[in-house]
Formats: structure tokens, C-alpha cells, sequence
């Protein structure tokens, strides 16, 4: 008889951030712009749309956006895309996942064997 599979040992992938986990680990590391209007939807729930989207591999047109109480859009899928985007390209997204694997590590809650570069 086949020993029944084994429960991983890890933890599921985040897919969404309190808000003081995003300020604390991740908004230190994100690149903000200098002018123009502010994010109205803030930038803890930007970050939390573009999870979703890694982590599911929905195309960014098929984003559950928020909605304001008349049912409208609180903000565009290509708004969030266009963020991701910025974000991916001058490397504010590896500052912050290298500086939470940091953090990890320095706490011992990295699991497996480290792999040396």
C-alpha cells in the first residue's frame, strides 16, 4: 500500500501584505514618483493587485480592481501594470525581495540549504 504524500514543510507563497509588513519590508525599497498625483488607491493595495497577478498569472486585463461605491473602477488595470512595471525596471521589486530574503536569513526562517553564489 502507498504511503499517502507527505505535507510540505513550507510555507505558501504571500499573496497578500498587511499593511504594516508593506510599509516595514517593502515600501523602504520601492521607488516613488517626484510629482504628479498620488496613488489614490495607495501603494499597499497597488503592491497587493500586483501579487495577485504573480501569483495567479491572470492576464493584467482580468484584475479584480477595487470599486468605489457607484460600481466604477477605483483604478485601471494598466495604472497597476504601468506601476509593476516602473517598479520591475529600476529594480525596486529585487531590492525589496532581496532585502526580505536578508531579513529572513538573519532570522533563521529560511528553510533548506542555502545555495552559495
Amino acid at each position: 500500500m502507498p504511503m499517502p504524500a507527505k505535507k510540505p514543510i513550507t510555507t505558501p507563497i504571500p499573496v497578500q501584505l498587511s499593511e504594516i509588513e508593506f510599509n516595514q519590508f517593502i515600501l523602504p525599497h520601492l521607488s516613488m514618483p517626484k510629482r504628479g498625483p498620488k496613488c489614490k488607491l495607495g501603494y499597499h493595495r497597488l503592491f497587493n493587485l500586483i501579487l495577485w497577478v504573480l501569483y495567479t498569472g491572470m492576464q493584467w486585463k482580468c484584475l479584480p480592481v477595487p470599486k468605489d461605491c457607484n460600481g466604477k473602477a477605483e483604478i485601471h488595470y494598466t495604472t497597476v501594470y504601468k506601476v509593476f512595471a516602473k517598479w520591475a525596471d529600476d529594480g525596486s521589486i529585487e531590492h525589496a525581495f532581496v532585502a526580505s530574503v536578508g531579513h529572513l536569513a538573519a532570522c533563521n526562517r529560511l528553510l533548506g540549504n542555502a545555495i552559495q553564489i
